[in-house]
């Protein structure tokens, strides 16, 4: 499960048993500085998750509840509250919401309500949803988020909203680019791998992305560390949001049953894993991280699984490297998002040219309008002859996305064209 300490270390020990083991030495992810890139761009990994929020940024990284709260009461006077008025615009009502930790301190007050706006890794709400994400970017330290150039991690089978969760990110937050990719590509990024198998242990979803010479293959599997909490929380007597805020002892009172909780996650994800050829993908094996990769006894249990079949080896930063792995993808972008504000600068300025001369033309064409009127009625007192009005002009007109980085389109791999994507 995901960790709420920056930098804590795994606890793979060496297994024993068929041919492979589970490495004790963690693999070192990259420690992006803090630089920034041309024109003060700055490169954000974003993984919203199911149960939390990743990001990666400017030498730093943050990590909180993906929750939303909001309530709905009659009041004013606060600044950070949003009125909604009626249609005379008289307001009705006050919205306050918070997003993390704050929402889960506001649900506990008169008409809150507490949203959990991601399921499976896709957004479920879309306002908690872009709430999310601007929490992201500010806990970071990202102050122009219209300086920001965004990879955002999704499920590998949520290729179907990649262009609704763009579209979320980029009306919340403008960033000045952003791509959608899978999550699981990040960690491969911060190993810096060519090849491997990747299994990333989320909250919602366990990602399995291998990736070699015959290019990026990937699935998702809707069991991940909440098939495990949620049945130990039902059991201990406690809330579904103990099940994840309160993780580590939720998993401590049963270790028992933990352990045949886990062992029962490992066999589904190695059922899937095996479909891919396990650790075919490269010497590196299979890299197992995300925060449910934490969970006690979890790589011992996923080398049984497969029969010993490939060597398992964790990450040193299990909750961060999907989102380290997306800024450094990032980087790699900010040549795009320069040349998507040249067009979008370029666009502005046609608009811009084509409106004041269509407003000369309006105002030429008015006048002539006139004076052909009074020339007619001349006419038709001398002698009825008609007169036509001349057309009037139109200049171009800017249409769908307002930069072509706002564009949803599939986009490619470090290491290839995505399948599927």
């Amino acid at each position: 499960m995901a960790n709420g300490s920056e930098g804590d270390a795994g606890t793979a020990d060496a297994a024993a048993g068929g041919g492979g083991q589970v490495d004790g030495q963690e693999i070192a992810v990259a420690r992006p500085d803090s630089s920034r890139g041309p024109d003060g761009l700055v490169a954000v990994g974003l993984d919203i998750g199911t149960g939390w929020v990743k990001v990666s940024a400017l030498g730093r990284r943050a990590m909180f509840p993906s929750l939303y709260s909001c309530t709905y009461a009659p009041g004013a006077g606060d600044e950070d509250m949003l009125r909604d008025a009626d249609e005379r615009g008289k307001p009705k009502a006050v919205l306050r919401d918070a997003v993390g930790e704050d929402a889960t301190a506001m649900a506990s007050g008169r008409f809150a309500t507490l949203i959990r706006p991601v399921k499976h890794g896709v957004p479920h709400d879309g306002r908690g949803y872009s709430r999310l994400a601007v929490e992201a970017l500010s806990k970071v330290g990202v102050e122009d988020p219209g300086r920001a150039v965004i990879c955002a991690g999704v499920p590998y089978d949520a290729r179907g909203d990649r262009a609704r969760i763009k579209k979320l990110i980029l009306a919340a937050a403008r960033p000045a680019y952003c791509a959608v990719l899978p999550q699981a590509y990040g960690t491969l990024k911060a190993c810096g791998l060519k090849s491997g198998t990747v299994v990333n242990i989320g909250h919602g979803t366990t990602e399995i992305m291998r990736v070699g010479q015959e290019g990026v293959y990937g699935a998702s599997i809707q069991k991940a560390s909440e098939f495990v909490l949620q049945q130990l929380a039902q059991r201990q007597g406690r809330t579904g949001r103990d099940a994840y805020t309160d993780y580590e002892r939720v998993l401590a009172d049963d270790q028992r049953m933990t352990a045949r909780l886990v062992d029962l996650l490992a066999v589904h994800i190695a059922d899937e894993v095996q479909q891919f050829g396990a650790g075919g993908a490269g010497s590196a094996g299979i890299i197992l991280s995300g925060g449910g990769s934490r969970m006690p006894g979890m790589g011992e249990a996923l080398l049984k699984a497969l029969g010993g079949a490939a060597d398992v080896r964790t990450v040193d930063e299990p909750s961060y490297s999907n989102a380290i792995g997306l800024e450094l993808m990032a980087r790699e972008r900010f040549g795009k998002a320069q040349k998507a504000a040249a067009a979008a600068a370029a666009t502005a300025s046609a608009s811009s040219t084509a409106s004041a001369a269509g407003a000369g033309a309006r105002g030429r064409a008015s006048e002539g309008t006139a004076a052909a009127g009074a020339g007619a009625h001349g006419g038709a007192a001398a002698g009825g002859a008609d007169a036509a009005t001349p057309p009037r002009p139109s200049g171009p007109l800017a249409s769908g996305y307002d930069t072509p980085s706002q564009s949803p389109k599939a986009e490619d791999g470090a290491h290839g064209r995505i399948q599927g994507w």
